[in-house]
């Protein structure tokens, strides 16, 4: 078939259907007896669901062999294939000149020359479902006798349909970088890497090799990332469903660990023998950080709501990639919120997702009489929370304050003043960090509440609240003796025995409470002044662990449950951080009352 293409030059029509007649004819040619090949796929991202294709060679570089799916190539026009063609050896070219030897300086090599006993990888392009950027399939690093679905090549797939898109050369770094996890990790060390781990290293491989900078940030993979990451803030990292989110939230924390920790060290995790949070934390021993995987995330979690390397600590709440500036990425709010001076919320959350709670008041000349903003925060007593918190002053937009909540089995609180006359804005960001391994599909999911107030100075003082010592000026901790939480005491002209918690005493109602603890006995119990046992307030509150009803206990040895809203409980002047979490023996060993309302 003759095809004849026609384009304007100066005013003048040229015709060169013949060179382009003749260029494809040499094509052709050149190809005549290319290398075809039959190649098990994964069902679940090919096109038509099939398990198996039929490709050809259709270009050879220096570090890899690209096949192209022959039903996807016949379905193609003369010029279309043209095209396809010049966009594989262009891949081609940049996985040899800038791919490979980028990806391997700093991973490590694949397999080589690997089962196959082949020193080039195989790229297999084929139309898969929309969305599906490539894959990697670790049974083709095996023999046939041990998969029989294996290819028996290094190898990696690739999206024959984006083939015309700035993102496809990422694609072929992201899928390389998992064959080279594969060979540094299963391979040589028998372990497993952890998928999200995995995938943190592919998501800033294109990032490494120059693909995410300045000039060529436009189209580029993190620009999707970074677009949809702000579309859903709140992914559990370490559990992997495999969608959008999963690759937004993974790509923007590891463009946070790279800014802050550099290349060596994701290197390093690459290079032990270790798989997840115990090869990220081994890998910032390696080069003197303090920091822990749990501190990096919580910072990681204020840098996506700040986003500015001026907050102290400089340089710790921010991204450095000038891609990734406040304008380009930072949490937002809604502007559904709730107006009230009591605020409560009970959530459910999987481990290592945080959430942004928001919390605004206009400002006013004087100082108003609530200005003392109180944040009560309640979960089950073996959870691991860390609760960040940032404060803003009167523009709203300028950090005055980043701290953190200190939580003790499970429950914490916190005071700010001037609320209202020189803090606008208090942003609390709570995760729970329990879940040490990661994995596939969602996790388990832990409830707590909080509950947030605005108080008066009347309050603090009629003792209808209590303050942390920090905001006191430390006074009435000295009144107290040095007595570790969980201490048994009595007076010495009683025979009541109570355990210590903080400021707080609870009383143990009867001896067979005693045996619901192995680490309680009466050998342990240490006598004192009835002066000194005077100086803690006593304490009748108590909920379960892994359950949030709060429970008030009466000397009858009954338990009541306190059903009321967190606004009723403080009007009332119960105190939240005088709820003690028991374990469930105890609390059945009350006898159930009326609840309370």
């Amino acid at each position: 078939m003759l095809i004849l293409f026609n384009t304007l030059i100066s005013g003048r029509l040229t015709i060169f259907g013949a060179v382009v007649l003749a260029g494809i004819s040499f094509w052709y040619a050149s190809f005549a007896y290319a290398e075809t090949l039959k190649f098990r796929v994964d069902g679940s991202f090919d096109w038509d669901g099939r398990g198996e294709v039929n490709a050809t060679l259709r270009h050879e570089g220096i570090n890899g062999k690209f096949y192209v799916a022959d039903d996807y190539w016949n379905s193609l026009g003369f010029r279309e294939r043209d095209i396809l063609s010049a966009d594989v050896e262009e891949l081609s070219n940049q996985f040899d000149t800038v791919i490979y030897p980028g990806l391997v300086s700093v991973f490590g090599s694949e397999n080589k020359p690997g089962v196959d006993g082949n020193s080039k990888i195989t790229v297999l392009m084929t139309k898969m479902i929309d969305g599906a950027g490539g894959y990697f399939r670790e049974q083709d690093g095996f023999l046939k006798s041990l998969y029989a679905d294996s290819n028996e090549r290094e190898m990696v797939y690739l999206n024959a349909a984006y083939s015309y898109s700035e993102r496809m050369r990422s694609f072929l770094a992201h899928e390389f970088q998992h064959l080279i996890t594969f060979n540094q990790k299963t391979i040589k060390h028998n372990v497993q890497e952890e998928v999200w781990l995995n995938e943190l290293r592919s998501e800033i491989a294109p990032t490494l090799v120059g693909y995410d900078g300045a000039f060529v940030y436009t189209n580029s993979n993190l620009e999707a990332r970074t677009k949809s990451f702000m579309k859903n803030f709140s992914d559990a990292i370490l559990n992997w469903e495999a969608e959008e989110k999963d690759y937004a939230s993974i790509n923007l924390f590891g463009q946070y660990v790279l800014d802050h920790y550099g290349r060596s060290v994701i290197a390093s995790m690459t290079e032990n023998n270790l798989v997840g949070i115990e090869s990220f934390n081994a890998a910032l021993r390696v080069f003197g950080f303090s920091e822990e995987f749990a501190d990096v995330y919580t910072n990681w979690t204020i840098a996506n709501l700040v986003n500015s390397c001026e907050v102290e600590p400089i340089n710790t709440y921010c991204y450095n990639n000038p891609n990734l500036k406040y304008s380009d990425i930072h949490v937002t709010f809604s502007g559904s919120g709730v107006e009230s001076d009591t605020v409560s919320s009970e959530r459910s959350t999987e481990d290592w997702r945080s959430f942004w709670f928001e919390f605004e008041t206009g400002l006013k000349n004087e100082r108003p009489a609530d200005h003392i903003f109180r944040f009560d925060f309640f979960a089950p007593q073996n959870s691991k929370f860390r609760v960040p918190y940032v404060t803003y002053g009167s523009d709203g937009l300028k950090v005055k304050e980043t701290g953190e909540i200190e939580i003790n089995s499970g429950s914490g609180s916190f005071y700010i003043k001037n609320f209202g006359f020189d803090t606008s804005r208090i942003v609390i960001i709570p995760s729970n960090q329990a879940q040490y391994r990661g994995g596939l599909g969602r996790g388990n999911s832990t409830r707590y509440n909080f509950n947030a107030a605005t108080i008066t100075d009347f309050e603090l003082s009629s003792g209808s609240t209590t303050l942390p010592f920090s905001i006191l000026g430390g006074n009435e901790k000295a009144l107290l003796p040095n007595l570790a939480d969980g201490t048994l005491i009595r007076a010495s002209n009683d025979y009541k025995v109570y355990v210590i918690n903080g400021r707080y005493k609870r009383w143990i109602q009867s001896a067979e409470i005693f045996n619901f603890y192995g680490h309680f006995s009466f050998a342990a119990v240490s006598e004192v002044s009835p002066e000194t046992l005077d100086l803690y307030e006593d304490s009748w509150l108590v909920r379960a662990d892994s359950d949030t009803k709060v429970y008030e206990i009466n000397g009858d040895g009954t338990r009541h449950w306190l059903d009321m809203s967190a606004e009723e409980f403080l009007i009332r002047g119960r105190k939240w951080d005088m709820v003690r979490v028991i374990n469930t023996s105890e609390l059945n060993w009350y006898v159930e009352g009326p609840a309370v309302r």
